[in-house]
């Protein structure tokens, strides 16, 4: 979801920032604080394709 009011009305939703540890603000030199073999990064290494659907507010 993009806002975390979106996040709330979805069953286990969550936003971008918050999913794939992105920092507020995003800046180009910006790193997103994944950590090497968390469960996390071994979901995106198996991953083929990312669909990011914005659901309207």
């Amino acid at each position: 979801a993009s806002s975390g009011i979106a996040a709330l009305l979805l069953e286990g939703g969550r936003t971008a920032h918050s999913r794939f540890k992105i920092p507020i603000p995003a800046l180009d030199t910006s790193i997103a604080n994944i950590k090497r073999g968390t469960q996390l990064s071994q979901l995106l290494l198996q991953t083929k394709v990312i669909i990011w659907d914005e659901v309207p507010m």
